[in-house]
């Protein structure tokens, strides 16, 4: 084996969970000592035509497949609510299955089902990243909710991945419907996402500054850092503009990984965007349960390669009628929540923030949000089942430091 060979297939094994669609150095691509696209695999659904005709042409071997430059026409040519990267009747349909009730604040249906959503989406986005960790070993990480750094342990990578999934899931849960959804919600995802694992910490939160190749596929993509944000802007700009929450979650999810726009955590951070305008107009969150590795990196094949989505269309389907019908029946279980329920849950964050850190009383900040009688008796409910149950591992959510949740259970919940 030659001394390049060598160098090539160590670096395959150490990045084995970011290989394919992730940046490197200029001068050191890494490609996966077992190739993927020309394998066999049990696939999750029947495949489109379409799709069947796309896979034939990227199962050949890399050598042999041209190399396709990044196309900025492909974002600059769609005009939102004229131009469609899903059929328009595929998005009508799943559109008719996710919604929940219209009249309730934006992410209202989010919040709703917050805990089990924030389990799924971090453990299958994580596992579309190679992280091996079982869903039962990522729930008793969540449970402890912190990272414990332990030399010996190789999963140490795997756990901050997950745990740095649930941090980003939560804030996005709390301040997209506060934000402008725009760069800066994007900038702060994928910091959240990244802390800790890339080389250069520097490039967590920031578009990409240097040049670097992408991996696994033919593939050249843009490499100006100017160039770069004005076109992630333009991504934003426009699925901010489309008016169908479901085509706005499949363009999210298909342009971020396209554009390249960070040197690492591209396809974990369009997972996570996707979820946004779903958040905002009270749809089902997407989760990416039940999509099998290989496809999925097959669905991005066809888009960096062909700027052909056709692969993605049928896996964006498959998961996200399976994740309709998860969460449509996790609300049906859960009679509690109603409307007014999820009107105060906003309120309720900035309760429990002045009982915990302002150390203001229940009653004293029930009667400063000054809500109507029937709506603060509500609220002063919701407030105490949560000082009952609070824990540090709720620190993002309710946007506290974990050291001053600790304090405040160390002096006895006062309230």
């Amino acid at each position: 084996m030659s001394v390049e060979v060598q160098r090539v297939w160590v670096l395959g094994m150490s990045a084995a969970r970011s290989v394919f669609g992730s940046r490197s150095g200029r001068h050191a691509r890494v490609f996966e000592p077992d190739p993927l696209y020309g394998t066999d695999r049990p696939r999750p659904m029947a495949w489109s035509r379409s799709a069947r005709r796309l896979s034939e042409r990227l199962v050949r071997p890399e050598l042999d497949r041209p190399i396709a430059d990044y196309d900025a026409g492909f974002v600059e040519r769609y005009i939102p609510n004229v131009s469609s990267l899903l059929p328009p009747s595929l998005a009508d349909q799943l559109h008719d299955g996710c919604r929940w009730v219209d009249t309730l604040p934006r992410g209202a249906f989010a919040r709703a089902v917050e805990e089990p959503m924030v389990l799924d989406l971090s453990w299958s986005s994580s596992r579309l990243e190679g992280v091996s960790l079982s869903r039962r070993q990522a729930q008793g990480h969540f449970s402890l909710g912190s990272l414990i750094q332990d030399p010996r342990s190789a999963h140490d990578e795997e756990v901050r991945m997950l745990l740095n999934h649930k941090r980003a899931i939560e804030y996005m849960v709390q301040a997209a419907p506060n934000q402008r959804f725009g760069l800066e919600l994007v900038l702060a995802i994928h910091d959240l996402l990244m802390e800790g694992l890339m080389p250069d910490p520097l490039d967590q939160g920031r578009v990409l500054e240097h040049e670097v190749d992408i991996n696994g596929a033919r593939f050249e993509p843009e490499q100006d850092s100017a160039r770069l944000r004005d076109l992630l802007v333009l991504i934003l700009e426009k699925a901010q503009a489309i008016r169908h929450p479901v085509e706005a979650a499949f363009f999210l999810w298909v342009q971020i990984p396209y554009l390249q726009a960070f040197g690492d955590g591209n396809k974990r951070t369009s997972r996570l965007m996707a979820n946004v305008p779903l958040l905002l107009r009270n749809c089902a969150p997407i989760t990416f349960e039940g999509i099998d590795e290989h496809d999925y990196r097959l669905a991005m094949l066809g888009v960096y390669e062909h700027q052909d989505p056709a692969i993605a269309i049928d896996l964006f389907e498959h998961t996200y009628r399976k994740s309709i019908r998860k969460y449509m029946a996790v609300l049906a279980s859960r009679p509690r929540l109603d409307a007014r329920a999820a009107q105060l849950s906003p309120v309720l964050r900035r309760v429990v923030r002045d009982v915990v850190v302002g150390r203001r009383s229940a009653a004293a900040s029930v009667a400063f949000a000054d809500l109507p009688p029937e709506d603060a008796k509500e609220l002063g409910e919701m407030l105490a089942l949560r000082l009952r149950t609070l824990a540090s591992r709720h620190s993002d959510r309710f946007d506290i430091d974990e050291a001053a949740i600790d304090s405040w259970i160390a002096a006895g919940r006062p309230q």
